[in-house]
């Protein structure tokens, strides 16, 4: 038929409406208090915080180019969809914000401080996939990506431009050894971490 359409809505339809957004609205308040637990056990440790100015839109933008070239040299698209669901699920710019209120300073690394791609030992950066959730330095030690990038967020310069390389060889083996006997006490536990590699 031509002309406008109406949607007629039952009272069933009604009823399971108002139920899926009182879950909704009981998704929104824990999400905001497991940001609030974050933020307060972060709090905690100290009232000077370091960290990246990351652009938590640029996460959920969708990639510009669609196309790929395989192995085979065809031409193929893509999916061009970001993080846009675990953006919604976690809300970290939310979590930044409550992170900017509670600490009394907070400090921003440079873009291209790089801590998840820096080797101490080459002193050179090496760029990991997503998917690579233990660092392994060139003597064989293997440290916990986020771990590291942490701790490196410790060992700037003055400027918070570069990674300080002496005051990382002056702390890294005490920071090593904590780093291991939690990862070791978490294994033997059972509790598990998603996206840790343990």
């Amino acid at each position: 038929k031509k002309g406008k359409k109406e949607w007629k809505q039952s009272n069933r339809y009604r009823k399971n409406h108002g139920k899926l957004h009182d879950l909704y609205r009981k998704n929104r308040i824990n999400r905001k208090l497991g940001n609030a637990e974050a933020a307060n056990e972060l709090r905690s440790h100290g009232a000077f915080l370091v960290t990246e100015n990351v652009s938590v839109a640029a996460w959920a933008r969708k990639a510009k180019n669609g196309k790929v070239v395989d192995e085979d040299g065809v031409e193929h698209y893509k999916r061009r969809k970001r993080h846009g669901r675990s953006i919604q699920n976690r809300c970290p710019g939310q979590f930044n914000q409550m992170l900017k209120d509670k600490f009394e300073e907070t400090r921003y690394v440079a873009l291209m401080y790089r801590a998840s791609q820096y080797d101490h030992m080459r002193d050179e950066y090496h760029k990991k996939g997503l998917g690579e959730r233990v660092h392994k330095l060139p003597d064989g030690t293997e440290v916990q990506r986020d771990m590291y990038s942490s701790f490196l967020m410790t060992c700037h310069d003055e400027d918070y431009e570069e990674i300080d390389r002496d005051k990382y060889l002056a702390n890294f083996e005490a920071f090593y050894v904590l780093a291991r006997d939690y990862i070791e006490s978490m294994v033997a536990s059972g509790y598990k971490v998603m996206n840790s590699g343990y």
